[in-house]
């Protein structure tokens, strides 16, 4: 008797381990396959991002590009007044502009007064 009752006691460990064993068997699958989806959505959001970034990147360069041309622009204006002898009068009221103001922004086509004119009536119509 003591024999089978042992062999039974030993053979229902042996299904109680076997059955545990599946349960954290099926346990650590199903986070395998939460961490693996997880890790999959995380790759997804940052190519996403990656390509956001790159998008605004894009954007920044091209207001950079623009500012760029703009500023080219203006320069080659202000070489134009030096060469035909408007450099230093104020395309507005053609009144000579501050040297210190030309020191400080050479290309500038406009005095102190009328470029403060200028942001002024820009910011009223805005």
């Amino acid at each position: 008797k003591y024999s089978i009752i042992k062999k039974k006691e030993l053979g229902m460990t042996l299904k109680q381990k076997l059955f545990d064993v599946n349960k954290k068997r099926e346990c650590l699958e199903a986070r395998l396959l939460e961490k693996q989806a997880s890790t999959t959505q995380l790759g997804i959001e940052i190519k996403e991002n990656s390509i956001l970034m790159l998008r605004e990147e894009m954007e920044l360069n091209q207001l950079r590009i623009a500012k760029n041309k703009t500023d080219s622009s203006i320069i080659c204006t202000a070489l134009q007044r030096l060469t035909n002898g408007s450099y230093g009068i104020c395309v507005c009221c053609h009144q000579e502009i501050a040297s210190e103001r030309l020191d400080a922004l050479p290309e500038t086509p406009f005095c102190t007064s009328c470029s403060e004119t200028r942001e002024t009536e820009a910011q009223t119509s805005t």
